[in-house]
């Protein structure tokens, strides 16, 4: 970590003050940083939220999953027989910009589970990525994809209740809160403001 610290602030010194500043800029990273994956960290870090490391499984053993090629066969068959991914990576430049269709690229993988392990969706998600992002940028999804899912999956102490208004208030600002600390305020209302929306539009129906 003192190595990379290092190494980000020789990068800044050459000028990178901001995402903006990292265009056009990658090579001079790349010389600096020896690998697309430390550059990838750095960029990741200057976007909102914790981006502090979530082990995700599979991590520790890449071999728990099957083969790319065989776990798509199996959900052509299967679970995402004729349904297309419809989302998108919101990528724009060398950066992600917060929208709502990464998340549809997500769940595209996520509506699998069951057929597919976690781990499973997380390879064919990053193999996606890297084949169509390019090796930066497909490590900013997945680290997004692993803060997701803490978020997806977070056990929130107050539940929702239509019922009553206060505890569906309280309910809604700690996922609220929890949200934007792991993926930042920007990305939490692009991934999680729909369902926001809905909650709030069913408690104030007849």
């Amino acid at each position: 970590m003192q190595i990379l610290q290092k190494r980000w602030w020789a990068a800044l010194a050459l000028g990178a003050a901001g995402v903006a500043g990292l265009q056009g800029l990658e090579a001079s990273f790349e010389a600096l940083v020896g690998s697309a994956d430390d550059m990838a960290e750095m960029m990741v870090r200057m976007m909102p939220g914790d981006h502090r490391p979530i082990q995700h499984p599979g991590q520790a053993d890449p071999t728990a999953t099957r083969p790319i090629p065989e776990l798509h066969d199996a959900l052509a068959r299967g679970a995402l027989k004729g349904k297309q991914n419809l989302g998108g990576w919101c990528a724009a430049g060398d950066m992600l910009r917060p929208c709502p269709d990464l998340q549809d690229r997500f769940e595209h993988y996520l509506q699998a589970l069951g057929e597919i392990t976690l781990a499973e969706a997380r390879v064919l998600i990053e193999d996606d990525a890297r084949r169509e992002l390019g090796e930066v940028r497909a490590y900013q999804v997945m680290a997004l994809f692993d803060h997701y899912w803490a978020a997806r999956t977070y056990d929130f102490q107050n539940e929702l209740d239509a019922r009553d208004d206060a505890a569906r208030a309280a309910a809604v600002q700690e996922r609220r809160v929890v949200r934007d600390r792991l993926l930042g305020e920007e990305w939490s209302r692009a991934f999680f403001r729909q369902g926001d929306m809905g909650v709030q539009a069913a408690a104030t129906s007849p």
